[in-house]
């Protein structure tokens, strides 16, 4: 029978959980006083900013939905991601398929041209789009 190992509190162990939990805080907390903050009538968010809300609002998410239209455009979301999913799906295949079975001089170099946008991440370019 196999013993299990004991885990033992190495100094690096100890370092190790320390970031995961920082790195938890850091990710939980403003999730949670996004909510706190939403729940709260405007005369509450005005007196404790931070703090638990004496009353719990959810009619500030009814009115969100009605005179904003988020529902609206969250279904236009959906549409328009659904339709740009299925044509990246369709012409991805597509270029794969002849990159993968038509043998011409550049193929590699053009492989290296559909996977580069891949490497830089989508932040680094929207300020140069936007300028343009």
């Amino acid at each position: 029978m196999k013993r299990v190992k004991s885990y033992q509190l190495k100094p690096m162990n100890i370092l190790r959980l320390l970031v995961l939990i920082a790195l938890t805080v850091t990710t939980i907390v403003p999730f949670l006083v996004l909510i706190l903050v939403s729940l709260k009538t405007q005369n509450d968010f005005m007196i404790n900013p931070l703090g638990i809300p004496e009353q719990w609002n959810f009619g500030n998410y009814v009115t969100v939905f009605v005179k904003a239209h988020v529902g609206q455009a969250f279904f236009n979301s959906v549409k328009i991601t659904s339709v740009s999913v299925v044509l990246q799906i369709i012409f991805g295949s597509m270029v794969g398929y002849a990159l993968i079975k038509m043998n011409f001089k550049h193929a590699n170099k053009f492989a290296s041209l559909f996977l580069l946008p891949m490497v830089f991440p989508i932040q680094t370019i929207l300020i140069p789009i936007y300028i343009i």
